[in-house]
C-alpha cells in the first residue's frame, strides 16, 4: 500500500514538473493559416517563449513588447520570406491605420464564417492594395490600377476576381483589400478580396 502511494505521489511530482517546465519555457499562442483558409489546422499552439522578448535582426535588437506573436500555418507567404512553423510579431491596427495602408506589407486578416470549430482564425496575405466595389470594383479596371503589382495573366486574375465578387454579390459593405497569396501545392499566385474591417495588423517580424 505504501509502495503505491510513493509511486501515485512520484507520478503527481512528474507531471508538475513538466507543467512548470513547460510554462516557464514554452507560450500558447494564436496560429495563423499561410495557405488555404478552409484548410483545418489548430487555433493554438505552444511555441518556445523568448527570452525578455527580445528579438536579434540584421538592424540590431528589437524590443517586441506592444506586438502580438502567433505561430505560421503552412508555406503560401514563403515569396516574403515567411515560413511554416515560424514565429510572426504582429503590430495591431485601429480603424483608421486600417484605411491607410502606404507599402505593401503581409497581413493578418481575421478569418470571416469559418465553419470549422476550433479551426484557426486567422490568416495571411499580402498586401496589393485598396479596392472599392461602390466605384471602382471592375476587375479590368483593377488589374489597371495595380498591373505593376499584379504577378499573373489578364486572364488568370480576371478570372480569379470575378470569382471571388460572385461570391460577394449580397456583402453590405463595399471597401476591400485586394491581397496576393501562392497555392502551396502548385505554386499557382492567388488574388482574392476582404473586407478592410477583417484586418487584424501586419507583420512586422518573423523568426
Amino acid at each position: 500500500m505504501a509502495s503505491t502511494a510513493i509511486y501515485a505521489a512520484a507520478i503527481v511530482a512528474v507531471y508538475l514538473f513538466l507543467a512548470i517546465f513547460i510554462a516557464c519555457t514554452r507560450t500558447r499562442v494564436a496560429v495563423v493559416k499561410a495557405g488555404k483558409a478552409h484548410k483545418p489546422c489548430a487555433r493554438r499552439r505552444y511555441v518556445a517563449r523568448l527570452a525578455f522578448r527580445r528579438l536579434m535582426t540584421n538592424a540590431g535588437e528589437v524590443n517586441l513588447d506592444g506586438y502580438e506573436m502567433m505561430c505560421v500555418e503552412g508555406n503560401s507567404m514563403r515569396r516574403s520570406n515567411i515560413f511554416d512553423g515560424q514565429c510572426i510579431f504582429v503590430e495591431k491596427m485601429n480603424e483608421s491605420e486600417r484605411k491607410a495602408i502606404a507599402s505593401f506589407p503581409v497581413l493578418v486578416f481575421r478569418i470571416v464564417d469559418n465553419p470549422l470549430r476550433g479551426d484557426a482564425e486567422y490568416k495571411l496575405r499580402k498586401f496589393v492594395g485598396y479596392v472599392d466595389l461602390a466605384s471602382d470594383g471592375k476587375a479590368r479596371d483593377v488589374l489597371a490600377r495595380f498591373k505593376e503589382r499584379i504577378n499573373t495573366s489578364e486572364e488568370v486574375f480576371v478570372q480569379q476576381y470575378e470569382s471571388k465578387l460572385k461570391r460577394l454579390a449580397s456583402a453590405a459593405q463595399t471597401a476591400y483589400v485586394l491581397s496576393e497569396t501562392q497555392d502551396e501545392e502548385n505554386g499557382d499566385i492567388l488574388y482574392s478580396l476582404h473586407p478592410v474591417n477583417t484586418i487584424v495588423g501586419k507583420v512586422a517580424y518573423a523568426a
